[in-house]
């Protein structure tokens, strides 16, 4: 059985002291993701993507520093080799779509500070609920805007100058997360609309 990473799941902070001793109102983040890939059903299968986009991610961030250290070390010494530059253009896509979606399944995106002030729990899930509305939106828009670009890359077979790369590799990443944003939000909204019943409560 796969066994999610203490990384993949959602908690809470505690409610923090300011220095007057007023407690500021912990963040507001979704729900954490129950449930393992084998038996959790939907949380199960988004826990399951979250490992995979954590991992392209983080693999797409060692191609960038790996292809920008080459390139500067081939430019000392003008090694005989193709602009691996175009390798880190190419993982900036998954690092940065794929990532969004993580962040958005780990409700690590940047906060408005000034929301967590408001004392209403309700109040704040409602803001939560508006955030992540406009994240499902976005998504939808960019990977519509995306698939274009996708779509025409694929059908002109245009690749990058030095490696031959095609471009709709690129721009399927940009889908793909883009997809993937709309969905972590769409499942987290619906975990503030029913939140998961703990046995006992």
């Amino acid at each position: 059985m796969m066994q999610a990473s203490p990384s993949c799941e959602m908690r809470g902070a505690a409610p923090r002291d300011e220095p007057g001793g007023a407690a500021v109102p912990a963040p507001e983040r979704p729900p954490r993701i129950e449930g393992d890939f084998l038996h959790g059903g939907v949380g199960g299968v988004e826990r399951f993507l979250l490992w995979m986009e954590l991992r392209i991610a983080a693999a797409s961030l060692v191609v960038i520093l790996f292809a920008v250290a080459v390139s500067v070390v081939a430019r000392v010494v003008d090694l005989p080799i193709p602009n691996l530059g175009e390798l880190a253009i190419v993982a900036m896509s998954p690092l940065t779509f794929l990532g969004a979606a993580a962040c958005t399944a780990l409700g690590s995106h940047i906060s408005i500070e000034v929301s967590q002030l408001i004392p209403s729990r309700k109040a704040r899930a409602a803001l939560a609920f508006i955030a992540l509305l406009g994240q499902f939106l976005f998504g939808i828009v960019f990977a519509y805007a995306a698939w274009d670009f996708v779509d025409y890359a694929w059908f002109s077979g245009e690749r990058l100058i030095d490696l031959g790369i095609p471009l709709y590799v690129p721009g399927g990443f940009v889908v793909v997360g883009s997809v993937l944003v709309s969905v972590h939000a769409l499942l987290a909204m619906r975990r503030i609309i029913q939140p998961t019943q703990k046995a006992g409560t």
